[in-house]
């Protein structure tokens, strides 16, 4: 969410969210309440005009629908879309939804059982094929990193990707930024108004992601 509200409000691009995260949908019910909001509140809605552009549009979905979605989503020329996936691999046309898109960001976080998860994760989508024949590019992202745990520990489990990795013969970075574990990520939660922290991570999925042959 902060991501497309950046690169909506601050970077001029023209998003579409589509969110596939069922049964919550929580991206879209926020952007419902967001809305509420806009429509209610008139300091919010000359803020949000300020920034000279509509608010982005989200899109609720089932996750087999999301391909052909995405096809149809193609033909608007230079739309930047993101896709909100469950956690779970177990949903039907998973797989499909995975082959068609340019790139993933995958959280990942420093207890044991949420890493082995996401290194399943990261297995499984080495055994998808991708639409250029590879696996889809992925880059990771440490989230509610605490700065209170031994820097060790974050050493060690990306060692442990890189091992995994390497042995697999795909290259997945961390992404140099990490999202600490601190409530002003989840109280500035917005599909209005962007939040300033996220700008470092912006510039990350910008370089990794955006103009590139993938």
């Amino acid at each position: 969410m902060h991501l497309a509200t950046h690169f909506n409000a601050i970077e001029q691009r023209d998003v579409v969210v589509v969110d596939a995260d069922y049964p919550q949908y929580s991206f879209f019910n926020q952007r419902e309440r967001d809305l509420r909001r806009l429509r209610q509140d008139p300091v919010l809605a000359q803020r949000v005009e300020g920034y000279g552009r509509p608010p982005f549009e989200v899109l609720k979905s089932d996750v087999a629908k999301v391909p052909a979605l995405l096809e149809r989503l193609a033909a608007r020329e230079n739309l930047l879309v993101f896709v909100d996936l469950p956690g779970s691999l177990n949903v039907t046309g998973y797989e499909g939804v995975i082959r068609r898109l340019d790139g993933v960001l995958l959280p990942m976080e420093a207890d044991a059982l949420t890493f082995a998860s996401g290194l399943m994760t990261l297995d499984a989508f080495s055994r998808i094929g991708h639409k250029r024949g590879r696996m889809v590019p992925t880059c990771l992202l440490w989230n509610r990193y605490r700065l209170s745990e031994r820097s060790s520990r974050y050493a060690d489990l990306e060692k442990a990707v890189e091992h995994w990795s390497g042995s697999a013969g795909i290259a997945v970075p961390f992404f140099q930024t990490r999202i600490r574990d601190l409530v002003g990520w989840k109280d500035n939660r917005s599909a209005l108004i962007p939040y300033r922290e996220v700008e470092p991570l912006a510039g990350e999925v910008r370089e990794a992601f955006f103009n590139q042959e993938i």
